[in-house]
């Protein structure tokens, strides 16, 4: 699962500049596609669903990306689950 790296969206509670967190942000879904395809397939759940071309440019080809929607977490977390499943 992954959060789009908007500026001003994500990493907030870092305090950061905006631009740096969502650097931050991109460089940690990098780092996290490929450490996880090194076991094997990968699929990315990402949001918002408006957003997904910036994490899109961040996958490899060969990395399925698929929309999470809901509002809470669990909710997304569900819906990403059973779509994969």
């Amino acid at each position: 699962m992954a959060k789009a790296p908007v500026p001003g969206a994500t990493k907030t509670r870092l305090r950061l500049p905006p631009e740096k967190a969502a650097g931050l942000q991109a460089a940690l879904i990098r780092d996290t596609v490929a450490k996880a395809g090194l076991l094997g397939p990968v699929t990315v759940a990402g949001t918002p669903p408006e957003s997904l071309h910036l994490i899109e440019t961040l996958l490899p080809g060969d990395v399925r990306l698929i929309a999470q929607s809901g509002e809470e977490l669990g909710e997304r977390m569900f819906t990403a689950a059973r779509r994969l499943f």
